[in-house]
């Protein structure tokens, strides 16, 4: 159904029209219905003023035959921005379920080619299932010409959404960043299911969600539901059993909204949770593991549930059917409030920093090198584009040849000997104090080499962790320390966390006796085994240290290096 306001006149004119059994049909912010049949109330239907208003307001032509009449060109005619915004979106869905779509209508999609307007239906090669629409929502044209996690708008972690407006000019011409299925801007989504086959008050149900529908999840609201969750009104309250609230008001003291922030409102913490997706879109993957969890929890629930409730029906208790329903929808949104809180609580302790934290599970709680701050980098690819940015900037970004020798002694994984000889100028006698800052610098820990991050399908049922296995990291820092010697004797020199957070605990087994040498590389092998890195002022102190307990001094030639 398509619907036009009179503007200044009270009313309004519609047309409408029955999506044929078998089929399916979409709507994206764009009028798709254009002429239609006038004498088949069956399948289509409208306002009986529709034609004649339209030639009275100057939309149609006053001689024009009214079986000609196209509701889509008289008032919402298709253009680049109507293709490029909204149909796109309905290509998208058409083309998960008939194939065909995605090639025929690409160009009309883009915006490029107008005259062959897409069906308002299609027949689908499969079924459409509940899950399958679930998925469709959350679409951000992964894999397609739309995707947008590849141009330097997607930033180093390749994001899919992007900031308002979605077009913009630059030296006379427009330019547009796309506009997903799934949207930052979204307020509330649902996906209807009704079956005639069932009682009505389990039959239908809505799947409701809020915020954008890519980092949400949803919960079932049946038909026969007396009340919502507290958290997804205006005035939220916390707990699994919060009390139900069957109505909202304009925003009073101690009520939430757009405008006034309540970990208590299910909207704000998907929103906690969406944002920092945004500015990590790594992340996007945790979120969306996160959703299939979820959401397969909320399907096998709905099961049992609506089992039970049919149950109750067929033996005439239809007041406990409907209050077992709704006290269901209400638990089911307090607990998904409180999981995603906790969620944005994970996202925020994994990627905080810049880095991604994780727990070694092979140490004790309480020991320094029980978390790992592992450096993930940017992928290969953002740092070619930094590099070739950087030539714009007189060479601003590129190192001295030192600092680039010891980056490659460092991929090469040296030997002791070797990565002694490229570190320990740091502590060799004789050296300015003037130049301490300046050979930091050269051989400050580089980061490990990034990976790619991962892409997940639009209707993924599962998804891999692109980080490294925990186990198999601890195993490489255990290692490390059997070749570090005595770890009780070097326990003993404490262990103390850097001031921007990341752990000590690759240096904190080195024993009193220790070679300058050993100390310079169990800083760059300790860091590639995923053991963290050490602040330089600590390993300034430990270093004068060893080298006081040592006679050796190892790097006679690295002033030829």
């Amino acid at each position: 159904m398509e619907i036009v306001g009179k503007g200044k006149v009270k009313g309004a004119v519609w047309v409408a029209r029955r999506v044929p059994d078998g089929c399916i049909g979409g709507h994206a912010n764009q009028a798709r219905i254009t002429t239609f049949p006038h004498d088949d109330p069956e399948d289509t239907r409208f306002s009986a003023d529709l034609v004649s208003w339209a030639k009275s307001a100057g939309y149609y032509p006053a001689h024009a035959e009214p079986e000609a009449f196209d509701f889509s060109a008289a008032f919402n005619p298709i253009a680049f921005h109507g293709a490029r915004y909204g149909e796109v979106r309905v290509w998208d869905f058409f083309r998960r379920f008939l194939p065909s779509v995605e090639r025929e209508y690409l160009e009309y999609a883009k915006g490029f080619e107008l005259k062959q307007r897409m069906p308002l239906w299609v027949r689908p090669t499969r079924k459409v299932s509940l899950n399958a629409t679930f998925w469709a929502m959350r679409s951000h044209f992964e894999g397609t010409f739309f995707d947008m996690g590849s141009d330097v708008g997607a930033g180093p972690y390749g994001a899919m959404m992007r900031a308002r407006p979605t077009s913009w000019h630059y030296q006379g011409r427009e330019y547009v960043n796309e506009r997903p299925v799934a949207a930052q801007q979204t307020g509330w989504h649902f996906v209807a299911v009704m079956r005639r086959h069932l009682p009505d008050a389990v039959g239908g149900v809505s799947w409701f969600g809020v915020d954008d529908t890519s980092h949400g999840a949803r919960i079932p609201v049946y038909c026969s539901a007396s009340a919502v969750p507290a958290g997804w009104t205006r005035s939220p309250t916390s707990g699994a059993l919060a009390a139900h609230s069957s109505a909202s008001a304009y925003w009073i003291a101690g009520s939430t909204d757009e405008a006034h922030f309540s970990l208590d409102s299910a909207w704000w913490v998907h929103n906690l949770v969406a944002n920092l997706a945004y500015a990590r879109w790594t992340a996007h993957e945790d979120v969306t593991n996160e959703i299939i969890a979820s959401e397969v929890e909320a399907f096998g629930a709905a099961e049992a549930l609506e089992a039970k409730a049919l149950a109750l029906l067929r033996a005439g208790q239809h007041d406990e059917a409907a209050q077992l329903l709704t006290e269901h929808g209400v638990r089911a949104g307090q607990a998904l409030l409180a999981r995603w809180l906790a969620l944005w609580v994970r996202l925020v302790v994994k990627y905080r920093d810049g880095f991604v934290i994780w727990q070694n599970a092979s140490k004790p709680n309480g020991d320094l090198a029980q978390t790992v701050a592992q450096e993930v980098g940017y992928p290969y690819a953002w740092y070619a584009y930094i590099a070739r940015d950087s030539e714009r900037l007189q060479g601003k970004l590129a190192a001295p040849a030192p600092a680039a020798a010891a980056h490659r002694l460092y991929a090469q994984q040296l030997s002791t000997h070797e990565c002694a000889r490229a570190v320990c100028p740091l502590e060799v006698a004789g050296y300015p104090p003037e130049a301490a800052p300046e050979i930091e610098a050269e051989i400050e820990i580089a980061p490990e080499i990034p990976r790619e991050p991962s892409r997940i399908p639009a209707a993924a049922a599962a998804a891999a962790d692109p980080y490294p296995d925990p186990a198999a990291v601890a195993r490489g820092v255990a290692r490390g320390a059997a070749l570090r010697g005595d770890a009780a004797a070097g326990a003993r020199m404490g262990g103390e966390a850097s001031s921007d957070g990341r752990t000590a605990g690759a240096a904190a087994a080195l024993s009193y006796g220790m070679l300058l040498a050993a100390v310079g590389c169990s800083l760059l092998v300790g860091a590639a085994a995923g053991g963290g890195a050490v602040h330089w002022a600590e390993a300034r102190r430990r270093a004068d240290y060893a080298r006081a307990s040592s006679s050796d001094g190892g790097c006679a030639e690295y002033r030829a290096f």
